[in-house]
């Protein structure tokens, strides 16, 4: 999609799940390209009604079920040193670094190490609250939900 970010502002982002809502800190300057396809498709609402994907062995979710986005994103957007830090934001690629719009967060080590083997997809930002709420959907894991939305909102950087 065009460009849609603001270099000089900063993002963040809330995603309203079933069972409350998680805040994100986006980092436009890390991953710009992914950074502005999450805020383009928040904005049009594709993460509204989204599915919610919980798996067994790691706490991580994944909100969202697009396939490829149709586009790349540049290798350099992904972490340079290949790790995913506890509370990361991803914006999910598939092999060769084709877009997905699948949004994943990071809560907890093995979900940590599930990205780093195939270390492609951009951090665009980092969890400010509600990480717990992961676990809580860890204890019912693997099931499917529905997200409620996401809303991102800019102030002056």
């Amino acid at each position: 999609p065009e460009g849609c970010i603001d270099p000089a502002l900063a993002y963040s982002a809330t995603l309203d799940t079933p069972l409350g809502e998680i805040a994100v800190d986006l980092d436009a300057a890390a991953a710009p390209l992914a950074s502005n396809l999450f805020v383009s498709f928040s904005r049009y609402g594709v993460y509204e009604n989204a599915e919610i994907f919980t798996f067994d062995e790691v706490d991580l979710i994944v909100v969202g079920a697009f396939g490829d986005a149709g586009f790349q994103v540049e290798p350099i957007e992904a972490p340079a040193d290949g790790t995913y830090p506890v509370g990361s934001v991803v914006m999910l690629t598939e092999l060769g670094g084709g877009m997905t719009g699948q949004v994943a967060i990071v809560a907890d080590a093995a979900a940590a190490e599930l990205l780093a083997t195939d270390a492609t997809s951009p951090i665009i930002g980092s969890v400010t609250s509600g990480l717990d709420i992961i676990a809580e959907y860890e204890a019912v894991a693997p099931t499917t939900f529905r997200s409620l939305g996401s809303t991102v909102t800019e102030a002056a950087g």
